[in-house]
């Protein structure tokens, strides 16, 4: 995992570009004026809408999926790509702005100033010492800290070789790897890095080694495939910048660490005319190098790179990232609009052309009566989660997440929080189609499903014979509204309405019903006089009593 605070401007109207990653998930944040934005995007999926913020972003740390930021006032704030809103974590002391941060294994580790340090306790090495010692950095002018999800403590001074970093000098860099926290700095002699790795029981660094590092102007330390991976820039001709990329082989605490040679990194083709001059940060992100390339006119663009083989990761230009929320808000205004249109003819074919069948009893068949709303929904569930279950298992994603991001969504579907992930969008999607297909042949066909049959609940038309074939097909079309996250709601008719009905039956005259015996009636709510007659009830079917039950029509 690293931080990236590039510092970048890339031209007066351009926002300053700060990134930050693991394996898994890459962060982008945008800092305009007093405002910033942030982006979020897992491997294999598209960089989601994002969230604004009123306050300029100096730093950001990725911590296990998440994401730590630091407002340049001081104030952190831990991210999720599931919650809505960011919840506050404690401040460091004076509201100082980390120098450098790794986060990992639930824990950010951080450089600040040794001044700072010293006003937060020691780190407790075991629970059962509920006693804090205090810090003492001795003359180091940095110290590193570290943060466990609950409060910040002092962790160990840096080495006297890591000074300040004036004007012209390189800043330490950190970097999690091999379960080991290690340390790079510039030497005292230019062109050469030193390198360390913290050792947990004595709190001290332990010097490793060097490297090279000729002509060097910037440098990043980075978990790239499990392998501590050092990428330097170097200044190069024509106004262009060279990379030089190191991997660390061995384990770092023994003596047969080696440096490999410097690798040649593929990388992702750049659009025709686009020429990079400089980089502006670098990440380790799906088996990938992601490195943040800027062109001389100060284009940026997120390119990715692979030492063992062509990347599967595309080039991407920023200007697309900030651009494309725009373009989805607008999406979601003409969404909005079309859902509210929508709603608006729901409503108005309820209250105004099928008001009477929500307020008027329907006469049944003797021998029936309405179905309960407990038989309606265990019918629903057993008919409607195999479909969840199976899309779920497709798409990959749990269910349970998902219907949680589908509720936010149904209950404040406003232009910020805008729509759920697509692979949650097609989760659903599939579901709500394989089950509505699927209603729809078995009613056509057989006239019910099996959550109908284990339930006992029948299907017929308010004039009390077997539902139509258009009756039919509207009330499983109808699920399409139904079960989109804004009309949820709708829900309640079941409850409300003096039939038990739900919209579907509402607008398609059909009703749910339960038979208050073992076998169907052989009466209907018709008077037949003639014995030849068969009855035009929900027990209309050929053959005796039992077939006529087996085969009766039901639905939820």
């Amino acid at each position: 995992m690293l931080w990236l605070c590039p510092g970048l401007v890339v031209g007066q109207q351009r926002p300053e570009i700060r990134i930050a990653a693991d394996e898994r998930c890459l962060w982008l944040a945008a800092v305009s004026g007093s405002q910033s934005r942030l982006f979020f995007r897992e491997a294999g999926t598209d960089f989601d809408p994002g969230r604004a913020t009123n306050r300029p972003i100096a730093a950001l740390v990725a911590l296990d999926r998440d994401l730590l930021v630091f407002f340049e006032d001081g104030a952190i704030y831990h991210y999720s790509p599931e919650a809505t809103r960011p919840t506050a974590e404690p401040v460091l002391p004076q509201r100082e702005l980390p120098l450098e941060m790794v986060g990992g294994g639930g824990r950010v580790y951080a450089i600040i100033s040794s001044s700072s340090a010293a006003e937060l306790p020691a780190e407790v090495v075991e629970e059962a010492d509920a006693t804090a010692r205090t810090f003492d950095p001795g003359e180091s002018k940095y110290s590193l800290v570290v943060f466990d999800g609950r409060k910040w403590s002092a962790l160990a001074a840096l080495p006297a070789v890591a000074q300040a970093p004036g004007e012209t000098r390189l800043r330490p860099r950190l970097c999690l790897a091999q379960d080991k926290l290690l340390l790079f700095t510039p030497a005292e002699v230019p062109g050469q890095l030193h390198y360390f790795y913290l050792d947990r029981e004595s709190r001290q660094w332990v010097a490793r080694g060097s490297i090279g590092a000729e002509r060097l102007r910037e440098y990043w330390i980075v978990e790239f495939c499990r392998v501590p991976t050092l990428v330097m820039v170097m200044r190069g001709t024509a106004e262009r910048e060279k990379l030089a990329v190191f991997r660390l082989l061995g384990d770092v605490a023994q003596t047969d660490v080696t440096w490999s040679e410097p690798a040649e990194l593929q990388f992702s083709d750049l659009p025709e005319d686009v020429v990079i001059t400089r980089y502006a940060g670098v990440v380790g992100f799906n088996q990938h190098l992601g490195l943040l390339a800027l062109t001389a006119q100060g284009d940026a663009y997120l390119r990715f790179g692979r030492i063992d083989g062509p990347p599967t990761e595309s080039t991407l230009p920023v200007a697309q990232v900030l651009a494309e929320p725009g373009v989805l808000r607008r999406g979601r205004g003409v969404f909005q609009g079309l859902t509210f249109a929508l709603l608006v003819g729901v409503l108005v074919g309820l209250f105004v052309f099928r008001r009477g069948s929500m307020v008027r009893v329907v006469e049944l068949p003797p021998g029936c009566a309405l179905a309960l709303n407990v038989q309606r929904l265990a019918a629903w569930l057993i008919d409607f989660i195999p479909f969840t279950l199976a899309a779920a298992a497709a798409v990959g994603i749990p269910w349970g997440e998902g219907l949680s991001a589908l509720g936010r969504w149904g209950i404040s579907p406003n232009q910020e929080a805008g729509l759920p992930e697509q692979k949650v969008l097609l989760w659903w999607s599939l579901s709500v189609l394989g089950y509505a297909t699927y209603s729809l042949v078995m009613e056509l066909i057989a006239r019910r499903t099996v959550g109908k049959v284990i339930a006992r609940v029948h299907l017929i038309s308010e004039a009390g014979t077997r539902p139509t074939a258009g009756q039919i097909l509207t009330r499983n079309l109808t699920r399409l509204i139904e079960l989109m996250p804004q009309f949820w709601i709708f829900v309640v008719l079941v409850v409300f309405s003096r039939n038990r009905q739900r919209m579907g039956d509402i607008f398609a005259r059909t009703v749910a019903i339960r038979l208050l015996s073992g076998k169907p009636s052989s009466t209907t709510s018709r008077d037949e006089s003639d014995a030849g007659h068969k009855p035009d009830g929900p027990d209309a079917a050929e053959g005796d009593g039992d077939e006529r039950e087996s085969s009766g029509p039901d639905q939820n």
